[in-house]
């Protein structure tokens, strides 16, 4: 993909969003696509560490179930 903005993207998919460990390097992509669409910064930072501890496993799984829209 050539759009930098597009390509970040890929950081909510399923797993980045909801199991990946490594939250601080993921969070580089939120926080690029958060400030060139005029969100919080920082706000963005703690929602995005708090997600995967909202969920349990089972909640996850069933989420990764769900398209886009109803995610």
């Amino acid at each position: 993909m050539n759009n930098i903005f597009l390509s970040k993207l890929k950081v909510f998919q399923y797993f980045k969003t909801l199991c990946d460990i490594d939250r601080e390097k993921s969070f580089n992509d939120v926080a690029f696509i958060a400030t060139t669409i005029g969100f919080d910064k920082k706000k963005s930072f703690k929602e995005r560490m708090d997600w995967s501890l909202d969920f349990t496993e089972k909640e996850k799984q069933s989420f990764s179930l769900l398209n886009f829209d109803d995610m």
